[in-house]
């Protein structure tokens, strides 16, 4: 198989399986409801906490994580029937799925172009591609949300990281050092009221508690 054709095979699975929107599956066979009709309106996972309660959050986390990772999963398939000329042919691929499937769940073609902030989706692709890189912006995130309380923030700041681990661990990887750059910036555009709601001290704290509309925040993830 030729590098352009695994190229275009990547690019069209990985945008599928990042368009399943878990969450409007999840709300409407599980409660009746549309998500989006509620709450901020996200299909993510911390809307359904806030709407339905940790089953809707648990669920639709693990379905958003798992469209990542099966997206990058697939490029690694893909990729063992081509015949490589260069190096960095590889995390092209890989890096392919990785924003394809960020790029299916915030542009869902189902929605009218309109998805989610992909936070779960990015977690789960980019674990599959380079497993130390995600570890370590897991870590940034779960450090940052449980001090702040704010799954924003913790979202943010993982993003951030991410260019910062990609280079301490994979070194000048010319294609992850620029899907990760691109992906810092947008998350922290896609946040960006979120970001103005932290300055004005408005943001809403993420509660742990079974609780449902325990919260207003607005992180599409």
């Amino acid at each position: 198989m030729s590098f352009p054709i695994a190229c275009i095979l990547v690019i069209i699975e990985a945008f599928l399986l990042g368009s399943i929107p878990f969450g409007l599956i999840i709300g409407k066979l599980g409660y009746g409801k549309d998500p989006r009709e509620g709450g901020s309106g996200s299909i993510g996972a911390t809307n359904m906490k806030r709407l339905f309660g940790w089953k809707a959050c648990i669920g639709t986390f693990v379905g958003d994580v798992g469209k990542g990772a099966l997206a990058v999963g697939i490029a690694r398939f893909i990729a063992t029937f081509v015949v490589f000329e260069f190096g960095w042919q590889f995390d092209v691929l890989l890096v392919l799925g990785i924003v394809c499937s960020i790029f299916g769940h915030v542009f869902c073609p189902w929605l009218g172009f309109r998805g989610g902030k992909g936070i779960s989706t990015g977690l789960g692709s980019i674990f599959v591609g380079y497993p130390l890189v995600v570890l370590c912006m897991l870590a940034t995130f779960i450090v940052v949300a449980f001090l702040s309380k704010r799954i924003s923030a913790g979202s943010i700041c993982a993003a951030l990281s991410f260019p910062i681990f990609s280079y301490v661990f994979c070194g000048l990887n010319v294609p992850l050092l620029v899907v990760s750059f691109v992906v810092a910036v947008g998350v922290t555009f896609a946040h960006r009221g979120n970001i103005k709601r932290m300055i004005n001290g408005t943001e809403p704290k993420f509660s742990f508690s079974d609780k449902k509309d325990d919260e207003a925040e607005g992180s599409h993830r």
